[in-house]
């Protein structure tokens, strides 16, 4: 499954790529990510904490972040889990003094949870986008 999210942020392309490519900064942008732990090579172990439902659910799970300075472009693949495969594409680009950031999230699950996740996603990554458009930069 795949979905494409659009976002317009009164940002430099710069600081929302040093968010998205920055460990630090992304954990404190993030709604739900809580640590990043650097494995060498690129490779995170991410800790999270999802509200579901009444009670939070957190776990852990393995990130590859690949980072393209030229051309302001970062892919993080994640398996969570091991139920559920993860890609998300970020697009950075400057057009008329704004930044518009084309995510691509592409996932795969055998679990009955799609459309959930979805939901899950869009809500996230609303948040992060309106999280780094506040950050005083």
């Amino acid at each position: 499954m795949q979905m494409t999210l659009n976002y317009k942020i009164d940002k430099p392309a710069g600081v929302i790529f040093n968010c998205l490519t920055n460990a630090k900064t992304f954990v404190a942008v993030h709604p739900v990510i809580t640590k990043m732990k650097y494995l060498g090579e690129n490779k995170y172990q991410v800790s999270e904490t999802l509200p579901w439902g009444l009670i939070p659910c957190s776990f852990t799970y393995p990130v590859t972040i690949e980072i393209h300075y030229d051309s302001k472009k970062v892919i993080m693949k994640a398996i969570v889990m091991r139920l559920v495969t993860i890609e998300m594409a970020y697009n950075i680009k400057e057009e008329n003094g704004f930044s518009l950031v084309e995510e691509t999230i592409s996932f795969e699950t055998v679990l009955p949870v799609k459309e959930r996740l979805m939901k899950i996603f869009k809500k996230q990554h609303d948040r992060l986008f309106k999280n780094i458009e506040a950050l005083a930069i």
